[in-house]
């Protein structure tokens, strides 16, 4: 599925946005709670971008396009305003009591925390926000790379299988880049692996060693722990198993 829409900087244009989403729930069958999901997250970004991105009395364009195969939803926001970053915006503290903490700073969370994988880019003048999500668990592994502390934080989805091992090996590249990485894989939610990615665990160890850098894999759970152990790596490298 690849549907796109075009629209003007103008809060008017939010109903097309819904119209949007309503057409791409439809023909993907989602249910009520990721129609929704995909509903907030485009309300948030592209008002965003209706308000902030273009001098007032200036009118702008704003592009859209959804892109699915079934298993994986990836939407694109682009835009020819003012440069800016939306994952670059830190969050308010969401445990603080909402009375005394500052207004706004909500949204970016929102979206952060609805999709599996949100990035940025500036190009040839655009904004480029790239935003996916899984639909269907079964084949997909999608993964998230966070900063933090120093290190390189690898989130690893439910599988790491035949069918999505590719797309996980592409999704990690680019924290392979660095020499010197300080790598984790987190694998809190990972509740299978197979050859092929421990395949790509291999690879990592390689290219780290080579980079001169660091390599630990971190909350295991106990069937992932055991095929890491008959292969051997539990012997090579840290692997911390959940408490």
């Amino acid at each position: 599925m690849t549907k796109q829409l075009s629209i003007i900087n103008r809060v008017e244009e939010l109903r097309c946005v819904t119209q949007f989403v309503d057409d791409i729930a439809k023909e993907l069958n989602l249910n009520e709670e990721m129609h929704m999901n995909i509903g907030l997250v485009l309300e948030e970004m592209v008002s965003n971008v209706i308000f902030y991105a273009y001098p007032k009395d200036i009118v702008g364009t704003i592009n859209l396009c959804a892109k699915s195969d079934g298993q994986l939803l990836t939407l694109l926001l682009s835009d020819k305003g003012y440069a800016f970053d939306p994952t670059q915006i830190e969050s308010n503290d969401m445990e603080a009591n909402p009375a005394e903490r500052p207004i706004g700073g909500m949204g970016i969370y929102i979206v952060k925390n609805i999709m599996n994988h949100v990035s940025y880019q500036r190009l040839d003048g655009r904004n480029l926000l790239t935003m996916s999500i899984i639909i269907n668990e079964r084949v997909s592994s999608m993964t998230q790379i966070l900063q933090q502390d120093g290190q390189t934080i690898i989130k690893t989805g439910a599988r790491i299988d035949t069918l999505n091992a590719p797309q996980f090996e592409k999704d990690i590249e680019p924290a392979l880049a660095e020499p010197g990485v300080d790598l984790v894989m987190d694998c809190q939610e990972l509740t299978f692996i197979a050859s092929s990615g421990l395949r790509i665990i291999q690879k990592t160890m390689r290219s780290v060693t080579t980079g001169k850098g660091n390599f630990k894999i971190i909350n295991v759970g106990p069937s992932v722990y055991k095929v890491l152990k008959m292969t051997g790596f539990t012997k090579f490298m840290t692997i911390e198993q959940k408490a």
